[in-house]
C-alpha cells in the first residue's frame, strides 16, 4: 500500500496524486470516503477498509477482492451520513488479505475539526 486517507469528496486517483483528497472539514458533507493507492496486488487479494468515527463506532466495513493483479490501483469506499458528522478522531484502516494467507494492514488516524 502506497496511501491511504479520508476525503468528505468523492476521490479519483489524479486526485490523490495531486493532494486533493485528503481533507474531511465541512460537518455537513452527504458522505465521507476512505480511500487506498495501492502497488502489485495480485488475483485474489482481497481488501477491507474500514472507517471508526469519532464515536469510536464503525460507520463504514467493507470488502472487495480482486479478479486480476494489476501494477497499480486505486480504490474508495463511501459512507453517507445518517447524522451530523462529528468532530473528533476518525480512523482509516485498509487491510489487504493476499490469497496466500498474509495481510498488509495500512491504518491513518485523522483528528477532524469540522466546520
Amino acid at each position: 500500500m502506497v496511501a491511504v486517507g479520508i476525503s468528505d469528496n468523492r476521490t479519483n486517483e489524479t486526485g490523490v496524486n495531486n493532494g486533493q483528497f485528503n481533507s474531511f472539514t465541512d460537518r455537513n458533507v452527504d458522505a465521507s470516503f476512505g480511500w487506498l493507492l495501492a502497488w502489485n496486488n495480485t488475483a485474489g487479494d482481497t481488501l477491507r477498509v474500514d472507517i471508526v468515527g469519532s464515536s469510536g463506532k464503525a460507520i463504514l466495513s467493507t470488502t472487495q477482492g480482486w479478479e486480476k493483479g494489476d501494477r497499480r490501483h486505486f480504490r474508495f469506499a463511501g459512507k453517507k451520513k445518517s447524522a451530523v458528522w462529528r468532530s473528533g478522531i476518525y480512523i482509516v484502516s485498509t487491510t489487504i488479505l493476499r490469497s496466500g494467507g498474509s495481510s498488509i494492514i495500512r491504518q491513518m488516524r485523522r483528528t477532524v475539526n469540522l466546520r
